[in-house]
């Protein structure tokens, strides 16, 4: 299991022991708990699948998308690698 997969774990089972104490102290009947639940867990493994899905696309995306151009003869070749080499 990856450390995010124990994180997301762990996230879910904050939020339903929360709410399960508050439904305890509060005395609501167990309809409703039972549907806040259900909504409270829909909702929030949503936006974890939602963050999920847009921390991929950033890391994917953030790979380099340079493409160079160069001519075919070898002087201009070597004069590219050279401009290269001095920059670093």
């Amino acid at each position: 299991m990856s450390s995010l997969s124990i994180l997301y774990i762990l996230i879910n089972y904050i939020f339903l022991m929360s709410i399960t104490i508050y439904t305890v102290v509060k005395k609501v009947n167990f309809v409703e708990y039972i549907s806040t639940i259900l909504i409270v867990c829909f909702c929030l493994n949503l936006s974890i699948i939602a963050f999920e899905v847009i921390l991929k696309i950033f890391k994917t995306t953030n790979k380099s998308t340079f493409e160079l151009e160069i001519a075919d003869s070898k002087e201009d070749i070597k004069k590219l690698l050279n401009e290269a080499r001095e920059e670093e």
